[in-house]
């Protein structure tokens, strides 16, 4: 029989965990079904995107063009 991975996601223990993480991820999911919702999303400040590490940051910071 093959092995498949569970569906389910696996949760790790904390090493340290900053007690505000679980507020800005609540944060941060309420604004994006808040976008998905109305179309509109006014991105985080640039701190923000660059700490979070999301892949997403140009679209919300996008550089300027190099010509």
């Amino acid at each position: 029989a093959s092995r498949c991975a569970a569906p389910e996601p696996e949760f790790l223990p904390g090493r340290g965990a900053d007690s505000g993480a679980a507020h800005r991820l609540a944060r941060g999911v309420r604004a994006l079904v808040q976008a998905e919702s109305t179309g509109v999303w006014t991105g985080w400040d640039t701190a923000a995107c660059q700490a979070l590490h999301c892949g997403f940051a140009e679209h919300c910071h996008p550089a300027p063009p190099a010509c």
